[in-house]
């Protein structure tokens, strides 16, 4: 099928060879009523109605014409229509900061105003330690695209062009390393990302042939796991994995299962929980497509790749989920998968300008360009939602369209802060050497990594395109950077 990579970039993603991202369920139930009691003071309303429950990646040249010979991807998109019945009414807080909240289908939801409540603030990050760059003595890096943090604060690097997982110690300092390119034990190739086990232990997410390659706490290897969707529209074909991170003692993992019938491509898209040995105990999205192949591969953007970066666990294991390329709505799971409530923001769709509009052909065109015939519809506007992380604070950030394309040099990204309640409380801007549509930024608790030339370095090892900042890394090299919150 394809292989991807998922990235901190600016959240287009292609089909076919190569997966770049910023890196995106119908809700059923009965109908309910909601009652509210007004904040004291700034305090927003407060819930006291019953609460409703609701039952990155290179490969070598051999291993890209062998993949994408037998098997050329595509990705197509079927709009996910939901019915919402609605009941709701408009609760102000004090100094006119209005949010609504209502019951659609059984299922609590918040709408946010376009301003936060607090207002906004900026944080100049602080740099702890760089590795990488132009430094012949330094180490070298190939496309980092998963960066985490393990239980003792360590550094987790993934390196999909190396099949690599390096640890660093707080400090920078190189602890060990795991993976190889392969098929043997303990071996991957064109592994999209990469997280921290239940336990301790860590795995690299093989894209295609979907699995997980898992490893104990100390490196060594340990078994592999492939996910078994079960239920509904759950026909094996090929199984093509975004990522994976821990949901409690369980694995939250974001998927596409394929199948052919007659010149026709049928996908699966599914956000589930799952367990250690793969066993589905969830599916939060089942996202269903068709696309006719008659007339050639089609590659939209629309639908490419839903989930990745687009997905968060925060560290009481509830799951932050948006579906969607247009929509500033934001899907909330317990642990158990079950939904908890949908977050709103009043949000205007950011219209693209030609030259972005053609930078973004150019990266799917990098990345698809192994796919015969391939047909590539690119949007006019830019996604809503680029990216979902976890702020220091324990709140959900939220990098919008205009954080991303609307920003300064020297600026990470626009954030928007929810509060675990569905409240937009404030907005942040990070400042820092960095671009976030050339750069991977990745929150971890409160240390920032920030993996410069990410872009460049992907599609130099896709094979180059016109992708106009290539120049750039021959002379500087990947750099990380970690910095202080």
């Amino acid at each position: 099928m394809l292989c991807g990579v998922v990235s901190g970039g600016f959240g287009v993603v292609s089909g076919g060879f190569g997966v770049v991202s910023g890196g995106f369920g119908m809700v059923s139930g009965g109908f309910g009523v909601i009652a509210l009691r007004s904040g004291a003071g700034d305090e927003p309303p407060t819930w006291v109605g019953p609460r409703m429950r609701q039952e990155d990646a290179f490969v070598s040249s051999r291993m890209k014409s062998a993949v994408l010979g037998r098997f050329p991807a595509t990705r197509a998109v079927v709009a996910l229509a939901v019915t919402l019945s609605l009941l709701g009414s408009m609760q102000p807080a004090a100094g006119g900061w209005k949010v609504t909240e209502e019951i659609r289908d059984g299922l609590k939801w918040v709408h946010n105003p376009a301003t936060p409540k607090e207002g906004s603030e900026e944080i100049r990050l602080r740099e702890r330690w760089r590795l990488g760059g132009d430094d012949e003595e330094d180490e070298l890096f190939g496309v980092v695209s998963s960066v985490f943090k393990d239980d003792q604060g360590n550094i987790c690097l993934l390196d999909s062009q190396l099949s690599e997982i390096r640890i660093y110690n707080p400090d920078g300092e190189l602890l060990r390393s795991m993976g190889g390119p392969g098929e043997g034990p303990g071996e991957f190739q064109g592994a999209g990302g990469a997280c921290l086990l239940p336990g301790g232990g860590f795995a690299a997410v093989q894209t295609w042939p979907g699995k997980l390659v898992m490893f104990k706490p100390d490196g060594d290897p340990a078994s592999t796991l492939v996910p078994r969707i079960t239920g509904e529209n759950s026909t094996m074909g090929f199984l093509v994995i975004f990522g994976a991170a821990a949901v409690g003692e369980n694995l939250g993992i974001a998927c596409m299962n394929q199948t052919f019938t007659q010149g026709t491509l049928r996908r699966n898209h599914v956000l589930g929980v799952f367990d250690l040995e793969g066993n589905q105990l969830a599916r939060l999205f089942d996202i269903q497509e068709e696309a006719d192949m008659s007339h050639g591969i089609p590659i939209d953007e629309k639908s490419s790749g839903r989930f990745q970066r687009r997905w968060v666990v925060a560290p009481d294991s509830t799951i932050y989920a948006v579906a969607e390329f247009y929509g500033y709505e934001i899907h909330v799971f317990d642990s158990r998968g079950q939904a908890q409530l949908v977050i709103e923001r009043e949000y205007e769709r950011l219209r693209r300008t030609p030259e972005e509009k053609q930078f973004v052909e150019e990266i799917i065109a990098g990345g698809t360009r192994m796919v015969p015939n391939a047909q590539i519809t690119v949007e006019d506007s830019h996604q809503d939602i680029t990216a979902l992380q976890m702020g220091p604070d324990g709140m959900l950030w939220v990098r919008s369209s205009m954080g991303i394309w609307r920003v300064p040099d020297g600026v990470l990204g626009v954030y928007d802060i929810f509060s675990p309640d569905g409240y937009y409380i404030r907005q942040v801007t990070l400042r820092a050497e960095g671009n976030p549509r050339e750069d991977a930024v990745y929150m971890l608790g409160d240390r920032v990594v920030v993996v410069r030339s990410f872009m460049s370095s992907l599609m130099g090892a896709l094979g180059g395109s016109e992708y106009e900042e290539e120049e750039d890394l021959e002379e500087e090299g990947v750099t990380i950077i970690c910095y202080d919150m």
